[in-house]
């Protein structure tokens, strides 16, 4: 990675959510890394990179690894408050069934 990128928490602290992002995107969409690697246009040691938080994706691999699961990248960079009253609404509509 840059040493200038590692040398700020901030910066490192949203990669490393990117990375995660990616990741669980990929596990929920239940594909492995080859067949997101093949759909994306990349090495399955690219993603494995990626993910595992060996390298940080340029702009055009991310949008390509959005693009092969069917994702649109600006959920990835939602207000915090804005997941969490979704959370909340989610919680209380589940609660709702049962109370």
């Amino acid at each position: 990675m840059n040493s200038n990128l590692e040398n700020d928490p901030e910066i490192m602290e949203k990669l490393e959510h990117i990375a995660l992002w990616i990741k669980q995107e990929r596990l929920r969409a239940k594909i492995s890394q080859i067949d997101l690697a093949l759909n994306a246009g990349l090495s399955q040691n690219h993603i494995y990179s990626i993910e595992s938080g060996q390298r940080i994706p340029h702009l055009g691999t991310f949008l390509k690894i959005c693009k092969a699961l069917s994702l649109n990248p600006a959920k990835l960079f939602k207000p915090p408050d804005e997941e969490r009253q979704q959370d909340k609404d989610t919680i209380l509509t589940i609660l709702g069934k049962y109370l």
